[in-house]
């Protein structure tokens, strides 16, 4: 809604709306008032937009910020269990089979319906290997039937065209990797692309990037993908 607001109506009105929002949270709050702000782009992708327009007020300094995270391995085993048994897939070692399938989706439901729903219509018995030549069918599949083409899709949008070129380089780099990397390693292989960022301007994206659950960060602050699942499908999709 704020993206949209943006676009249409400009950033001014945009700021107005976050100040009246937080405002009407700080009257009725104690009244009873219970607000919730979610949606499908970030919303310190707008907020950085609008300070780039000087806006320096702080909209959510008094909201609490809670990720939704992906099943832990217990809970996606059994989903992928109560699925499999549901659709009446045989199984030799169904337990075996919901730990696959648990895996190799990274704890997503998303992903857990869909390998489940591929196993079904395929007729044949559910194995490991099944499990295995299901994903890597659904990442090479040219319809991208698990919609994974919004990953690279959104980066122009979120990022801008100014930056779209820094953050593939930063998600290339990363994806190729099997240990985590450093930020000043990152810094100087964009510059050996001719890629122009500066410390301060990669922080910044790596921060953003972080927030779309593209990476994480170890104890020692160095970056990977956060999901083993996205860094193999970046990594064919970018022929990498």
């Amino acid at each position: 809604m704020l993206a949209s607001i943006c676009s249409r109506e400009g950033e001014t009105v945009a700021m107005e709306v976050l100040d009246t929002l937080r405002a009407f949270r700080q009257d009725q709050g104690d009244k009873g008032l219970r607000m919730v702000l979610t949606g499908s782009i970030g919303i310190h992708h707008v907020i950085r937009s609008l300070k780039g327009q000087n806006y320096a007020n702080a909209p959510l300094n008094d909201t609490y910020s809670l990720e939704i995270q992906v099943l832990e391995s217990a809970s996606a085993i059994d989903l992928a269990t109560k699925l499999l048994k549901g659709e009446a897939i045989t199984a030799t070692e169904p337990s075996q089979v919901a730990e696959a399938i648990a895996q190799a989706s990274d704890g997503f439901p998303f992903y857990i319906h869909h390998i489940v729903k591929t196993l079904k219509l395929s007729g044949r018995e559910a194995t490991r290997e099944a499990v295995d030549q299901i994903v890597t069918r659904q990442l090479l599949a040219p319809n991208d039937p698990w919609e994974l083409n919004h990953y690279r899709d959104r980066i122009p949008v979120y990022y801008g065209k100014d930056h779209e070129a820094a953050v593939l380089g930063i998600l290339d780099g990363i994806a190729v990797r099997a240990d985590p990397v450093s930020v000043s390693e990152l810094l100087n292989e964009l510059k050996g692309m001719g890629v122009r960022c500066n410390r301060e301007q990669l922080i910044g994206l790596l921060r953003s990037i972080e927030q779309d659950h593209y990476l994480s960060r170890d104890d020692l602050g160095r970056f990977r993908f956060r999901f083993p699942l996205l860094q193999r499908w970046w990594k064919l999709s970018r022929g990498l």
